[in-house]
């Protein structure tokens, strides 16, 4: 019996583990997207950050070959 209630337990458990997963794209969306509401208005648009897909691909760009 004891068996069959920690299965269901472990399940959840690792469901509502995965949703607390922090990605490198989630902090970078974090951020820019309290920047956006910090600086509301102050900036001009051409100087605010881009989107991740943007930053990772400049940033693989400036990657030293190895």
């Amino acid at each position: 019996m004891w068996a069959m209630t920690k299965f269901p337990v472990l399940c959840m458990a690792m469901l509502l583990s995965a949703c607390a997963t922090v990605t490198p794209q989630s902090v970078y969306e974090g951020l820019r997207t309290q920047q956006s509401l910090k600086d509301a208005g102050a900036m001009p648009p051409g100087e605010k950050l881009d989107p991740y897909d943007a930053y990772e691909k400049q940033r693989y760009k400036l990657k030293p070959a190895q």
